[in-house]
Order: structure tokens, then C-alpha cells, then sequence
């Protein structure tokens, strides 16, 4: 298998693409939230910082690297903040070696000058990751309306700093400024807000640098401190401005490798349609993350409780394939369904974890790890008829744990699709399904001289044979229909989570009782059984499942009394 060519050299001095005497170092990290990519220019005599991070073992490469350059500690260095997220600035505020490569000349775009004067946690996202702030005083404050020309004269001798507004459209205005160095070469800055006020690309030669903007509608992205979603579309309208009309072949990004201008124009394509069917995302503050943290826990909590259930009936059909000497069946099953894979991605979930509780992570890390986990997770688990072997509930419950973390993210409660129902109907069509057969014995003889045909029904058959639900139903209900307004699918996901968590602890029998009580429907489920003993609670995200379903739960289980009663709306 070919290794892709990486466009930029990690951690070595390069020409830049389209200057004459121009270099590059970049220091590209692996996408994260800690630190940003770091990247060194040497423009003729001067030294450029794109960037600076929030990691000191990247400065400690970034300054290993300009001892290797011939430098001038009477010159300016200059320092350019593409925006000011902690991520991207940390290590400039903290972190002042660079010191002796030359006198520091801060330059950013002016709104985030004004962030980074007063020290601004919430703005630069710095106390979503309990960092602090020390004041910073930008020397050079791009995008505003003073004399500039007196200004760069001060700041920067020899430079000039040219303006050029372009009118993309009626609506579309792209500002835009050049530095120009003393040796005619130029760097060409543009506003482009939308994931933060203060966004710039920032060109030389043929090398972009574009920030965030790949990454500005992730979860945990989408929704911070200085986000607009109508700015951004318009931002994505511009960089396509942009590389229409200049000479483009590399874009380097706040995080992570370097594109090609095909890959950047796909992934300017994707966020377009992305950004359409974007819903109004919640401003992702502190409280947000605190919200999502518990989420997160309770969510990987569930995964941790029904990836055991999924692992365990597929290596028991996996067992019975191999008995029954269908052992390509059995192999082609473990490709399907990589339960070694499922497994090692929780495992490294609680390594992570362990690392969160010894303070080596901050929240935002592990809620992002979470929804990566419950992500792969999904991916192991969609694609194909899987629901078939397993049981469609559980595959349901297991694949929906990613959406529901990403909706409380985004300050956006699950999609309900309430409906007329009845609950009788509901758990009587699950019990029907939990013990029916879709293949029956003739359907195993009839396909008897067509392998594939053979192996699917008879992989089938032994699904439903360890699907089939052990345990009994004693329904009450009211003399007359009562019907709600339910998501019809949360809740027979309900039903069948309750069921296989009294089969698990014991219970041979569950008394479900449905009736009115005022404006509701009372669902009482209680299970039944002398070896009767729950080891673990109901799980929070099951709980909170109720809720998306339409419905609360107005009394819990506990010790001696294990009847739990959900209320759903009656239908009137």
C-alpha cells in the first residue's frame, strides 16, 4: 500500500512554493485541542511565526530550528496570530525564548488585538481548559482605520502596509492587507470571519495558511465565543474567491497535515453542504462543556454496558458457525463485525480516561475522545444488515449513542418524531419480534444447494435462536385504548433495554401495567423473580432516553420496591 507524499515536510526548512527567497519550517502536530500547528518563515532577512501553539515541546522544536538560521536580535520578529484561540497564541504569551532571535513584533487582526490587550479567557477559549490569560499588547493591529502608513514606519522601518477591500459580490466584502517586506516580497492577509471574529488566511507564494476554517463545524468548534454562522458562509465563499484568483498549491491549516488545493476545494465543497443542514448550534461556553462532560460519561457508561451484550452474541454465533463446521461463514462474520477493533477503541477510551482523572486532560479532551470513541463505534456497527444478527433494538441503542452526545454538544435535544401510538401494541409487536422467526425450517431446505443463499439463512436462524428473549410478559392494561404520543422507536428501544437488564439480574418475569392517570399514560414495569438481584443501576443515558422518547419517568427503582413508572402524554 502506497504512502501518500506529504505537500509539506514536517520539521525541515523548505523553499515556499512561488517566492524567491522565502523558506518554511513546519511544526505540524497531530489534530488535537491542545496546540495548533506552528509554522517558521524566513522571509529574506526576517523571521515570521504563523502561529505559536499551546505546546512547549513545539516551541522547544520551533526554537531548535531558528538556531539554525542566521539571525539578528536588533531586527524585528515577527509574530502573527492567525486568530487568537489559546490553542494558537499560548505559547507566544508564556513562553518568550524567541526573544533572542530578535525584537518581537505582534501582528494580528485587530479585534483579536483588542481580545488579547485585556487578557480574555472566555473570548480565546482559554477557560473551557482552565488556562490563564496574561495581557499581551499587539503591536500591529491589522483591519482597523487609523494611519497605518505612520504606523508601520514606527514598527516595522522599511515595510509597508498596503489595503485592498475587494467586493466579492453585493453582499460578500473580503478585506484584505499587504505587508510588504523591504525585499519586495509580500505578506497578503484577508479577514475571513466565521469560526472567530478575528479569523485571517494569510498568503505568501503559493502557500496558504487558512486556520481553522477546515475544522470550524466540529462538534465542540461550531457554537464558541465569537462563531457566526452567517459570516461563515459567506467566509466559504471567499477562500473560493481566493484560490480562483491567485496561484495556489499548498494550504496549510491550523491543525494538522498540509493540503493540495484539489483536497482544500472538497473540503470547501463538504463544509458548504455541512453548513446547510447545520442546525442552530447552542454557544459552547463552559456550562455547555460541563453539560456535555456529564453526557459523555453517561453515554461511554451505556457503551460500556452494551458492547459486551453485541461482543458476546457474536462470538456465540461465531461458535456455533465453527461447530457446524462453517468456518468461511464464521471468518467472513468476524470481518464484519471486527469485535477486537470495538474492543481495543474502549480500551484506549480508558486509558485516556485514567489520564483525565490524574489531570493530564482537560474535560473538552475527553468529551472529544468520547464522541470520536462513540463514532467508531458506529462505523463498526452501520453499513450493513447487522441488525438481523444481533437484534435490531440493541444495534439501534449502540448507534445512537454518538448522535445523542453530538446533540448535547450542540445544545440541540435528539429529533423526537412523536406520533400517535399505543403502548400495548408497541411492547406486543417487540415481544412478536423477540420471538419470531423471519427464516423458517423450509426456507434451510430450500436453499440447501445454494451456498450463499444456505449460509445467510442459516446465520439467520442462529441469530434469532440467541436473540430470542427468555423471560415472560404479564401485561395489565385499561378497558379502553390509551393512546400517547411517543417516538415510537425510543420507546420500544426502551422496552427492550428494561428487558434485557432484568434478564441480566435474574428475573423470569416483567409485570407491565399501562394506564390514565389525568392528562398522562402510566407505563409501571416491574420484574419478577426470586434470583432477582440488580448489581448495577438503570443506566443515566437510558434514563435520560425516556425524555428524548417523549416521556419522563416519574418514579425509580430502589431497594425493595424495583418498580419504575414512565409518563408519556395522553393523546386526547
Amino acid at each position: 500500500m502506497k504512502t501518500k507524499q506529504a505537500i509539506l515536510q514536517n520539521e525541515r526548512w523548505q523553499d515556499v512554493p512561488g517566492t524567491a527567497h522565502a523558506r518554511i519550517f513546519p511544526c505540524i502536530r497531530k489534530p488535537d485541542v491542545t496546540s495548533s500547528n506552528v509554522y517558521l518563515l524566513t522571509i529574506g532577512d526576517y523571521i515570521v511565526f504563523l502561529d505559536t501553539g499551546a505546546s512547549q515541546e513545539v516551541m522547544d522544536t520551533a526554537c531548535d530550528a531558528l538556531v539554525t538560521c542566521s539571525y539578528d536580535r536588533e531586527k524585528p520578529l515577527i509574530i502573527i496570530f492567525g486568530h487568537a484561540h489559546y490553542d494558537h497564541i499560548y505559547e507566544g504569551l508564556v513562553d518568550r525564548r524567541f526573544e533572542i532571535f530578535g525584537k518581537p513584533v505582534f501582528v494580528c487582526h485587530a479585534s483579536g488585538a483588542d481580545i488579547l490587550r485585556t487578557g480574555d479567557q472566555r473570548y480565546t477559549q482559554a477557560y473551557l481548559v482552565d488556562l490563564p490569560i496574561p495581557p499581551l499588547q499587539i503591536e500591529l493591529p491589522l483591519f482597523h482605520n487609523k494611519n497605518q502608513d505612520l504606523e508601520i514606519s514606527e514598527i516595522l522601518p522599511g515595510f509597508q502596509l498596503i489595503p485592498n477591500n475587494i467586493h466579492i459580490s453585493d453582499e460578500i466584502l473580503l478585506l484584505s492587507e499587504e505587508l510588504r517586506f523591504p525585499d519586495g516580497q509580500s505578506l497578503f492577509f484577508w479577514a475571513v470571519p466565521g469560526h472567530s471574529y478575528d479569523s485571517m488566511a494569510i498568503r505568501i507564494g503559493n502557500l496558504l495558511h487558512v486556520g481553522d476554517i477546515p475544522f470550524a463545524l466540529n462538534p465542540g468548534v461550531a457554537g464558541i465565543l465569537g462563531w457566526d454562522t452567517i459570516e461563515f458562509s459567506k467566509t466559504l465563499q471567499r477562500m473560493e474567491w481566493i484560490l480562483e484568483n491567485y496561484e495556489i498549491s499548498v494550504i496549510c491549516p491550523g491543525h494538522g497535515n498540509a493540503f493540495s488545493v484539489p483536497e482544500f476545494r472538497k473540503i470547501l465543497h463538504n463544509l458548504k453542504q455541512s453548513h446547510e443542514t447545520l442546525p442552530d448550534v447552542a454557544l459552547f461556553d463552559k456550562g455547555r462543556v460541563n453539560l456535555s462532560m456529564r453526557h459523555a460519561m453517561d453515554l461511554m457508561d451505556e457503551a460500556y454496558r452494551l458492547f459486551p451484550i453485541v461482543a458476546g452474541r457474536i462470538m456465540l454465533l461465531r461458535y456455533h458457525l465453527e461447530e457446524l463446521e462453517e468456518f468461511e461463514t464464521a471468518e467472513d462474520l468476524e470481518r464484519l463485525i471486527p469485535v477486537d477493533d470495538i474492543e481495543k477503541t474502549l480500551d484506549g477510551f480508558t486509558t485516556y480516561y485514567k489520564d483525565f482523572q490524574e489531570k493530564k486532560l482537560s474535560e473538552l479532551q475527553v468529551i472529544l475522545k468520547s464522541l470520536q470513541t462513540l463514532q467508531k463505534i458506529r462505523s463498526y456497527l452501520t453499513g450493513h444488515t447487522l441488525e438481523h444478527l444481533i437484534d435490531p433494538s440493541l444495534v439501534r441503542r449502540t448507534t445512537r449513542l454518538f448522535s445523542d452526545l453530538l446533540s448535547a454538544m450542540q445544545g440541540v435535544i435528539p429529533t423526537a418524531r412523536l406520533k400517535k401510538c399505543d403502548p400495548v401494541l408497541v411492547l406486543n409487536d417487540l415481544i412478536l419480534k423477540q420471538n419470531s422467526c423471519a427464516f423458517s425450517d423450509d426456507d434451510l431446505l430450500h436453499s440447501i444447494d445454494d451456498v450463499t443463499s444456505f449460509r445467510n439463512i442459516l446465520l439467520g436462524r442462529l441469530a434469532e435462536y440467541q436473540n430470542c428473549k427468555e423471560i415472560r410478559f404479564s401485561i395489565k392494561t385499561p378497558d379502553s385504548v390509551q393512546f400517547i404520543y411517543a417516538d415510537v422507536d425510543r420507546l420500544s428501544d426502551i422496552y427492550s433495554a428494561l428487558s434485557d437488564y432484568c434478564r441480566l439480574y435474574g428475573a423470569d418475569s416483567v409485570n407491565v401495567e399501562i394506564f390514565p392517570k389525568k392528562d398522562f399514560v402510566h407505563i409501571a414495569i416491574t420484574p419478577v423473580g426470586v434470583d432477582w438481584k440488580p448489581e448495577l443501576p438503570l443506566s443515566r443515558a437510558l434514563l435520560r432516553t425516556v425524555r428524548y422518547a417523549g416521556g419522563k419517568i416519574v418514579k425509580l427503582p430502589k431497594p425493595g420496591d424495583e418498580e419504575i413508572i414512565l409518563q408519556f402524554p395522553m393523546e386526547k
